[in-house]
């Protein structure tokens, strides 16, 4: 729908640069998401995006309320990719290619040709040596963080961003240059042909885009979900949908491997009360490497005899913590004019058998 989009992207502009600010006072500092938690919401939107505040918001709902848990973490705010490169000497080529990309746009060679130049620029820049160590202090030594995205450009109504921007799993943070590395993809895929362009057919200005950089604790899922508060099929508010996969994420969200998940659907006034529609004809799960080096590792199983597909009674109970995490959460995380907004959550259980919220924005 090429010429049919634009009309959209004209009646979402002026929500979306509302939306769109960026307070890069923080530039440079390593935030504790507990401390981002705390902040008032729009500050902590306007200094590190509306991820790591869902993220700050979770954390601090997870603590009050014992209904889940949420991983550690800390942002390295907005600004502070501008910051390295002034500190490298480079913020002038940044400025250059950024009024080039500009430009250029409708022109998709040399656009790909800019973002290339964007991508290898942002590749080559580092955090500086204390915010590494600041970062690196968070998480205990043979723990294992992902690095991911939390722009400015991402998760507002009509824009939405999901899978836009790069994240880096299994990173060592006590590894200064696997972790400088993977801060470094991640502000590198700000400038992807595809951001670039979903940018510019959502009427959002290059300079405008904006990304901070989230570290959380890694988690190592047994069963990995989708989690949507409203049905998404039926558009009812009171079923909640599942959709859950063996081993990590990515198994969900990127489509990478063969198979269908499992599908459940979830009575919201009756916790517990559950329908599996389908079970998870994935052959594989996608685990991280002994190596810690950011891979993840494909290995074969049997989602046929797993407790998912063969125990009811611990699908129920599963069932019954999601709607209510779902429940919390909706609560918190309230649209501008204060009402709830339906959510889509990523999360997982472990080993253990809690139940880890990783993220959650509105639902599409």
């Amino acid at each position: 729908g090429g010429g049919g989009g634009g009309g959209g992207g004209g009646a979402i502009s002026s929500r979306v640069a509302a939306a769109l600010v960026a307070d890069t006072s923080a530039a440079g500092q390593v935030i504790d998401l507990r401390d981002l938690g705390a902040a008032e919401w729009s500050r902590a939107v306007a200094v590190a995006g509306s991820k790591a505040t869902a993220c700050a918001s979770l954390s601090a709902l997870a603590a009050e309320s014992g209904a889940f848990a949420a991983p550690a973490g800390a942002v390295l705010p907005f600004g502070s990719f501008e910051l390295a490169c002034k500190q490298a000497g480079a913020d002038g080529r940044l400025a250059f290619l950024l009024d080039a990309l500009e430009s250029v746009a409708g022109d998709a060679t040399q656009t790909a040709q800019i973002c290339d130049e964007l991508q290898s620029l942002a590749r080559a820049t580092r955090p500086s040596s204390e915010a590494l160590e600041q970062l690196s202090a968070l998480f205990p030594r043979g723990s294992r963080i992902m690095v991911r995205s939390t722009g400015n450009a991402e998760d507002l109504a009509g824009l939405s961003a999901a899978g836009l921007y790069d994240s880096v799993s299994n990173v060592d943070p006590h590894d200064f240059e696997t972790l400088g590395g993977a801060v470094a993809e991640v502000w590198a895929s700000l400038f992807t042909t595809r951001a670039v362009g979903s940018r510019a057919a959502a009427g959002v200005g290059q300079r405008d885009a904006a990304m901070a950089v989230l570290a959380q604790q890694m988690l190592v899922p047994e069963v990995s979900f989708i989690l949507m508060t409203k049905h998404p099929m039926t558009g009812d508010a009171n079923v909640a949908y599942a959709e859950l996969a063996l081993g990590h994420g990515e198994t969900l969200a990127s489509g990478a491997v063969r198979g269908t998940p499992w599908r459940l659907s979830m009575n919201r006034l009756v916790p517990g009360e559950a329908r599996l529609d389908a079970v998870s004809s994935f052959g594989a799960a996608l685990v991280p490497s002994a190596a810690g080096n950011g891979e993840l590792v494909s290995e074969p199983v049997n989602c046929g005899a797993h407790w998912m597909t063969v125990d009811e009674h611990r699908r129920a109970t599963l069932s019954a913590r999601l709607v209510t995490a779902g429940d919390l959460i909706e609560r918190r995380l309230v649209g501008a004019d204060g009402r709830a907004v339906p959510q889509d959550i990523e999360g997982c259980v472990t080993a253990d058998g809690e139940v880890w919220i990783v993220q959650a924005r509105p639902q599409p």
